[in-house]
């Protein structure tokens, strides 16, 4: 098997090898904020050690999911099997591994196994997560590939600032995280570039990247866009869905509202004023799709940010 990077939609993996996790029913399958514990998630993000909490299950953690955390796991010594949707392979460290929202996972450790676990709910970061953009299309696919040497500096440091009650200890842990969220989209895009990434050899589809980007203010709807690239409005969702696996109209929204995090969390724009940049002439309404695409109205985005 390459062990470059391993993907688990990859049709031709195979795993006769590999002792499976059992994998409950997807009806049956616990979703966690942190593994084993039913209560709110604490924090702006969580760190701990494999040992923290894998021993205390015998170094078996069943599958689970967690519905709004993202989740990176680096394993630094010793070795097990990762599961994901159904999927187990062999894990060889230095190893990172990214864990979707919603991805159901779980693993079998080596007794001893050495790492770190980063765990983070996707709206406290303004950027990486946002749909639409490059990174989140990268992460928002499980993989597994060797671990960059720049990756466990960053954890060790992370976990240092988790574990201490320092001023300025969210903004930090946010600006680390985000280093190390890069670090892997790097990683998982370099090892096997995702369907989601815009880049493709079709040229209508890079210009319609480039016009999005250019008139995500102006309220162009994806006739605008196809009238602009000459091609049917049929046509273009076809080679949008092709490149990126979604639609021209959800490309545009992702897009649009990773825009409005953006202004959120960097201008001091009052909401109503965001909203009317954006196109939304009623507040109400940008309140509203707001909330449908990040989870969140933008009062309370802003609020976790200013935490």
């Amino acid at each position: 098997m390459d062990t470059r990077c391993i993907y688990w939609y990859l049709s031709n993996m195979t795993h006769a090898t590999i002792p499976a996790l059992p994998t409950p029913a997807p009806s049956t399958v616990p979703a966690y904020a942190l593994y084993g514990e039913q209560l709110s998630f604490p924090d702006v993000l969580h760190s701990e050690t494999l040992s923290d909490r894998a021993p205390l299950h015998d170094w078996v953690i069943r599958p689970h999911r967690h519905n709004r955390l993202h989740q990176i796991f680096l394993i630094l010594q010793g070795g097990g099997t990762f599961g994901i949707d159904a999927r187990t392979v062999a894990l060889a460290p230095p190893t990172v591994i990214n864990v979707p929202r919603g991805a159901v996972h779980g693993f079998r450790f080596e007794q001893g196994a050495q790492g770190f676990v980063l765990t983070m709910p996707i709206t406290e970061l303004a950027e990486p997560f946002t749909p639409g953009g490059w990174l989140a299309g990268v992460l928002e696919r499980g993989f597994a590939a060797p671990a960059a040497d720049v990756l466990a500096p960053l954890f060790t440091t992370l976990q240092d600032e988790f574990s201490a009650n320092r001023p300025a200890r969210a903004t930090l842990l946010r600006a680390l995280a985000t280093q190390i969220v890069c670090a892997v989209g790097r990683i998982g895009a370099e090892s096997a570039p995702p369907a989601a990434e815009i880049a493709s050899p079709n040229p209508h589809v890079a210009r319609f990247a480039d016009l999005v980007d250019r008139h995500v203010r102006t309220g162009w709807r994806v006739a605008d866009y196809a009238r602009a690239l000459g091609v049917s409005p049929t046509h273009l969702n076809r080679l949008c869905q092709s490149a990126t696996g979604a639609s021209a109209q959800r490309y545009i929204e992702g897009r649009l509202f990773q825009e409005a995090c953006r202004m959120i969390a960097y201008t001091m724009q009052d909401i109503a004023a965001i909203g009317y940049n954006l196109g939304f002439d009623d507040p109400s309404y940008f309140s509203r799709a707001f909330r449908r695409n990040v989870g969140m109205t933008p009062s309370e985005y802003r609020a976790k940010l200013e935490r």
